[in-house]
């Protein structure tokens, strides 16, 4: 890790702290927050932890980069594992389905399957 990179994460790691201990946080809009993936991966890692977030916005800048395998192994894992989050936007960042996986929450049925 940069220096930049050190920073991204000791960013996402007050972040996190807020996430975790704050009862009363249910938006957190990290627009223009240039984190990257160092910063994000403590967010994600607290955001199971979480039972009041409701709505988690961040949109990429546009130099940076994201890896599919954090995508999945990072954002997708931690979404999966919060039950309480119902609306999300995070840009090219955010997988398909992480995205899906919160859509479905938001419908009457909280997106049971039902079987034929």
């Amino acid at each position: 890790m940069d220096n930049t990179d050190d920073a991204r994460r000791a960013a996402g790691e007050q972040l996190a702290s807020l996430i975790t201990h704050n009862s009363g946080l249910q938006k957190l809009n990290l627009e223009n927050c240039s984190l990257g993936e160092a910063g994000l991966a403590p967010i994600f890692e607290a955001l199971p932890r979480s039972s009041t977030l409701k709505e988690l916005v961040y949109y990429v800048a546009p130099n940076e980069t994201s890896s599919p395998v954090f995508g999945c192994d990072v954002i997708f894992a931690a979404v999966r594992a919060n039950c309480g989050l119902r609306t999300s936007r995070f840009g090219h960042f955010w997988p398909p389905e992480a995205q899906a996986l919160v859509a479905a929450r938001t419908q009457p049925d909280g997106g049971a399957i039902v079987a034929a």
